[in-house]
């Protein structure tokens, strides 16, 4: 039995290497079941979504979700993009169980243990009903005249870009943040229906970052940037339909 530990240790290790050296994004759908609007404690108006979530994790070792934020972003009639929301998850408490130092955060050591939001086994399918909230911003009437022109003539299939940050946990034990772009989603408008396409990651690294100035500094790159449907091009079973979410 001893002599086993220390194999077990080792493809462990290589196996959060391998993570931290090259790790692949999940790819993700989900499909709005509920919708309704509410208040934050600030009374920012807000929605709160109940949707149905399907990740694939394709890393070779676990991956525990304790948080996440994302911005979604649509370009108005100058092909500007503009932030029209953000998304995260509704028991997002980063002052509770967390220190912010600089721009990272530590593990308080106050006693709390937050659990993680999901666990994404490795090499496998994951889908949950859970719920999470959009803030909406003032984005401005150009950009939601153009979304909604947009939608009439494309039979409500959308392409739209996001960014956004995670918290994580590689096989429960090593905190590690990832950012990433997506430039290019579809979103199925008519049946609330959303997947990821094209993402990339921009930033993985130990501990976990702050979230609200990852956020900005994801923003930064995309916002009033020049994005035109066209240039990104989407395979042909997602021209069609969002089949493959459901």
């Amino acid at each position: 039995m001893v002599h086993f530990l220390p194999v077990g240790f080792g493809i462990l290790l290589a196996g959060i290497l391998a993570f931290v050296a090259n790790p692949r994004l999940p790819t993700f759908s989900f499909k709005v079941l509920k919708l309704y609007p509410t208040l934050l404690h600030d009374s920012t108006p807000a929605f709160s979504i109940s949707a149905d979530i399907r990740l694939h994790n394709a890393n070779f070792i676990t991956a525990e979700v304790y948080a996440f934020t994302f911005d979604v972003y649509y370009p108005d009639w100058e092909e500007r993009l503009k932030n029209i929301g953000q998304v995260t998850d509704v028991f997002q408490k980063q002052s509770d169980p967390t220190t912010t130092s600089g721009s990272a955060t530590k593990e308080a050591t106050n006693g709390k243990k937050k659990d993680a939001i999901w666990t994404l086994a490795p090499r496998s399918n994951f889908e949950k009903v859970d719920d999470v909230m959009m803030v909406p911003t003032n984005a401005g009437m150009k950009v939601f005249s153009n979304l909604s022109w947009d939608a009439f003539q494309k039979s409500g299939l959308l392409q739209v870009p996001l960014s956004g940050v995670f918290h994580i946990k590689a096989n429960g034990k090593i905190p590690l943040s990832m950012s990433m772009i997506c430039n290019n989603n579809v979103l199925d408008a008519w049946n609330m229906e959303f997947q990821g396409v094209s993402c990339h990651l921009d930033y993985v690294g130990p501990g976990w970052t702050d979230l609200t100035i990852e956020s900005a500094r994801l923003r930064s790159k995309l916002e009033d940037t020049t994005w035109r449907a066209a240039d990104f091009p989407l395979p042909e079973a997602e021209e069609s339909a969002v089949e493959t979410i459901s």
